[in-house]
């Protein structure tokens, strides 16, 4: 090597390092406040926020928890790089329950737990992306992960059978194939399912809320249409992966017990799925059996999660 060009690299290098590891702070323009316009049910308790990075790694760049939704407007800070954000609610009781996140991978693999649940209050989530630069709002959606199966109607014609008159009681309802616990922010993928061959009596015995997945109907139900909007929950299983998720009606019919096993559709997630079911054979000996072609005829109405228009609330 040339002693001139031996100078050059030695005058030119200080100036290098000097660049690469500065301590100087970075420039106020690379952080940005935003305003995160939230669309969020009445029964929003506590919000935590998570930003991550928008990168392979997506890291965790910040994290607060805001307790109540009663202020319109709050600010909140972060890089002015492409970021992903986070919100979940009336999902932890304590923010030191997250204290192990360090990147959107971990946060993904939190699951929601039926059994944890409260339907009036349920687990929320939202996620959006915001751009590099300077956006300074977005506007996100919170919403739940549960399923809501609801039998409106009921009603028995077995008009023309050698059973007509007979009496229709014990009457059980429930969900088979049922998913019990799912990842939000997985699409709502399920990792655990119950009654998947009938009604499961010993795992909803441990169950702190055994009526998510099986009710008895306490009223009397004869030809005409009885309302008994019972309401079943579960997670979504629209890929019917583990098998579709049924509706069972179970009952003593002039003595026999027997099984009505009705095929819901792909179950999606924040959504109210609305049976009206009458019965006009008599149904399976085994509730995995599915019931005889015109065994029921059963119709499904999908409604919005919410009854009520949704509340909007701002960040």
């Amino acid at each position: 090597m040339s002693a001139a060009l031996l100078n050059l690299l030695v005058q030119a290098a200080p100036a290098f390092l000097l660049y690469s590891c500065s301590a100087e702070p970075p420039a106020a323009e690379a952080f940005r406040d935003i305003d995160i316009y939230v669309r969020a049910p009445a029964s929003t308790s506590a919000v935590d926020l998570f930003f991550f990075d928008d990168t392979p790694l997506h890291r965790l760049d910040s994290y607060v928890r805001i307790d109540g939704l009663e202020d319109n407007r709050i600010t909140a800070s972060s890089g002015n790089r492409a970021a992903r954000l986070v919100l979940l609610s009336n999902v932890s009781d304590s923010p030191y329950q997250w204290s192990g996140i360090d990147s959107y991978a971990s946060l993904s693999h939190h699951s929601f737990i039926l059994d944890e649940e409260s339907p009036a209050a349920p687990g929320l989530f939202g996620e959006a992306v915001l751009e590099a630069g300077w956006s300074r709002s977005c506007v996100l959606s919170l919403q739940t992960s549960l399923t809501r199966v609801r039998l409106h109607y009921l009603s028995f014609d077995f008009s023309g059978r050698p059973y007509s008159g007979a009496a229709v009681d014990n009457i059980k309802v429930y969900l088979t194939r049922a998913c019990t616990e799912c990842l939000p922010l997985q699409g709502n993928k399920g990792i655990t399912w119950m009654n998947m061959c009938g009604a499961d009596s010993v795992a909803l015995s441990h169950l702190a809320h055994p009526e998510y997945l099986y009710r008895e109907v306490r009223e009397s139900v004869g030809s005409a249409p009885r309302e008994l909007n019972l309401d079943l929950y579960t997670y979504p299983n629209d890929d019917c992966a583990s098998g579709e998720t049924r509706l069972v009606i179970e009952c003593t019919l002039d003595g026999k017990r027997c099984y009505y096993p009705l095929p819901l559709p792909p179950l999606e997630g924040n959504v109210t799925y609305e049976a009206d079911v009458v019965l006009t054979r008599a149904g399976t000996p085994d509730p995995d059996i599915p019931a005889q072609a015109g065994a029921a005829k059963c119709t499904i109405r999908v409604l919005p999660w919410e009854e009520a228009p949704s509340q909007t609330v701002t960040f």
